[in-house]
């Protein structure tokens, strides 16, 4: 993983550290990552983390990740896990989605969230 400062993508996005050491570039193809995967899981399930249908729960988005959270830790705690899950990958996802579900509140509260 050579590093060419001046061409690289994130040379300028890791907070002014100047060209981004090994690891901070390994942080943040990472990163872009769990990004690309969120967006496609989140078309595919129609955008239910923010917008849940409620069919068989009426709880609220932030409530239905918690839930979501527990049962891939419960998986953790008792090295369970089923063939081609990633249950790490898995729960920070929800944990990335669970922070931009309180994001959008603290948004809507303020009056500055527009759909």
């Amino acid at each position: 993983m050579s590093v060419n400062c001046s061409s690289h993508p994130t040379a300028k996005t890791i907070g002014g550290f100047g060209c981004p050491t090994r690891h901070q570039t390994l942080i943040t193809e990472t990163c872009l990552r769990m990004n690309d995967f969120l967006l496609e899981k989140n078309k595919a399930y129609g955008n239910s983390a923010f917008e849940p249908i409620n069919l068989m729960s009426k709880a609220d988005a932030e409530t239905q990740l918690r839930v979501r959270i527990d049962d891939k830790l419960n998986r953790l705690k008792r090295g369970t896990e089923f063939q081609g899950d990633d249950t790490i990958k898995d729960l920070c996802g929800y944990m990335i989605l669970l922070m931009a579900v309180r994001e959008k509140q603290k948004l809507q509260e303020a009056g500055e969230w527009q759909e």
